[in-house]
């Protein structure tokens, strides 16, 4: 496995996300509120607040993976099932280098995650 590659596709996506979760602060900071709201203008700010903090959840849990996937090269773990010790798919850590997971373990956790209603991390 060419962990090199791999650390070097992790770091363009660590960077990737810290810009987009640095323009979203940035946007959510430069919204500029109007002195005269109705309640169309405050259910759109409202929804809009709610977009951004979704996609900034979703970007900071990718983010996490990315660094925890950085952490596993340095421990030289990289690649290795989180769950059951099995070396994770090579096509798995092509399309997702930060997977923790074989297919098998992540199926499993996913649909743990439907039947418990929720995320789970």
């Amino acid at each position: 496995m060419d962990v090199k590659n791999f650390r070097t596709l992790l770091l363009d996506k660590k960077q990737e996300l810290e810009q987009q979760m640095a323009q979203i602060e940035k946007d959510s900071h430069q919204r500029n509120t109007p002195e005269v709201q109705d309640g169309v203008d405050l259910a759109t700010a409202s929804e809009e607040r709610s977009s951004a903090w979704g996609q900034a959840t979703r970007e900071w849990s990718v983010y996490t993976q990315v660094r925890n996937a950085l952490a596993r090269i340095d421990q030289g773990s990289f690649g290795d099932c989180l769950d059951c010790g099995r070396a994770i798919e090579p096509g798995r850590l092509e399309a997702v280098p930060w997977a923790a997971y074989c297919l098998k373990d992540q199926e499993k956790r996913e649909q743990a995650e439907r039947l418990a209603g929720g995320p789970n991390i």
